[in-house]
């Protein structure tokens, strides 16, 4: 599970000592932030909102009993894990007013450590569950009073659409396999992770929760503070899929038109295109996404007759196999350059697994294999029209070392 942490404690020892503490017993948070005095944290918190504050009980300006009171009451789902002394249970006991039940006497070890953080982060899971299928529920409430019910979308509005994040888009994942169903969690977090990785994506959050109307079906609710972000949030749905799945069997993904707030139409635009999406593709032969646009729409039953694929008005979006072959193009104009998978995925926006699993199922044959290919005919059109030796041929075609060269060449 994702989670971030903040250490606040006026001892730079104390902090120090946790963050080797973490690495040691194998639980690192995916951020880490550090305060040195209560006012510090008290920024980072309002700034960040960890999931997770450590702070010595008695640690100052203000003192951390205030620090924990003024966090309850203003963030009420950060955990605290409160460092105290032998002699400080009066500060204990003040801690427990505030729903804080993991502590660790100084000194600590780190299997109290580790005891201490399996039990907050335990405690975190099981309220991300039940915040989502109770916010999960409240959407469908929503949607079956067709947008009337005004009290439950200000409620949804809230926890989703503040003002810094208010437009929105709903993406339908057909044919959820029971995993995913079983664990959305975790897709939460493979999202977010992914969301990091990608500059333009920073901002846009994402929401996953269980279609209640469909038992093989995953909704997600992308929400950013610009309108131009579909591609992003899809790109990285369709990474995420292949971190958390089977890679050979990528998803349908069925997209409603970006609006502002949280729109009734939303699932009714979402859910019409995966019902035209279910007649015209296979889900286990091919991996498209589909936008909804009233425009596409009454192209649905032209298309069934046409079959065409690289129609720029019907549903069907495959810009991922377009980036594949603009890769292949680079590489068979750059062969000569000391390029590898990791810079070529980076340049055209994709994780190097994910680039990896698309260009061979696009060209047939992995990034190396493609590459040495490349090379290796350049090579023989050097031999066939020049008289260049064969140390000169390699380092025209991308190998510095001449033997390996030719070992590749034998090959």
């Amino acid at each position: 599970m994702m989670f971030s942490v903040l250490i606040a404690d006026d001892e730079q020892l104390i902090r120090s000592g946790l963050t080797t503490g973490f690495e040691c017993i194998g639980i690192v948070p995916d951020v880490l932030y550090e305060a040195s005095d209560g006012k510090e944290a008290l920024d980072i918190i309002r700034d960040k909102q960890p999931d997770i504050v450590i702070t010595d009980i008695r640690m100052s300006v203000p003192a951390g009993v205030t620090l924990l009171e003024t966090v309850k009451t203003d963030f009420p789902d950060i955990e605290f894990i409160i460092l105290t002394g032998y002699t400080e249970f009066e500060y204990i006991k003040q801690a427990m007013d505030f729903d804080v039940h993991s502590y660790i006497l100084k000194p600590f070890s780190n299997e109290e450590l580790k005891n201490a953080l399996l039990k907050t982060v335990d405690t975190i899971r099981n309220k991300r569950i039940v915040r989502r299928e109770k916010t999960g529920r409240l959407f469908w409430r929503y949607i079956q009073s067709e947008g009337q019910d005004t009290a439950i979308r200000q409620t949804l509005e809230k926890s989703f659409c503040t003002k810094s994040n208010r437009y929105t888009m709903l993406c339908i994942i057909q044919e959820s396999p029971p995993a995913l169903l079983n664990d959305i969690d975790e897709l939460t977090d493979r999202l977010a992770r992914n969301r990091q990785k990608e500059r333009s994506a920073k901002n846009i959050r994402f929401f996953c929760f269980r279609d209640f109307t469909h038992n093989n079906r995953c909704v997600v609710l992308v929400c950013s503070p610009a309108p131009d972000f579909a591609e992003s949030a899809v790109r990285i749905l369709h990474e995420a899929w292949y971190t958390l799945n089977a890679p050979n069997v990528l998803p349908i993904i069925c997209c409603s038109e970006i609006h502002t707030g949280i729109a009734v139409s939303l699932f009714a635009q979402a859910d019409e295109v995966c019902t035209a999406a279910a007649s015209e593709f296979e889900t286990s032969e091919k991996k498209h996404i589909f936008f909804y646009s009233k425009k596409n729409a009454k192209r649905i039953s032209e298309k069934r007759e046409k079959k065409t694929e690289d129609d720029s008005d019907v549903l069907v979006k495959t810009s991922g196999n377009k980036r594949i072959k603009a890769a292949a193009d680079y590489i068979r104009s750059n062969y000569s350059q000391n390029i590898n998978t990791a810079y070529i995925a980076k340049k055209y926006a994709f994780s190097p697994n994910y680039f990896s699993f698309l260009f061979k199922k696009e060209t047939g044959c992995n990034f190396v294999e493609y590459l040495a290919h490349v090379r290796i005919e350049k090579a023989c059109a050097f031999l066939k029209h020049t008289d260049l030796n064969i140390h000169d041929i390699a380092q025209k075609v991308g190998y510095g070392d001449s033997q390996y060269f030719f070992r590749v060449f034998k090959k």
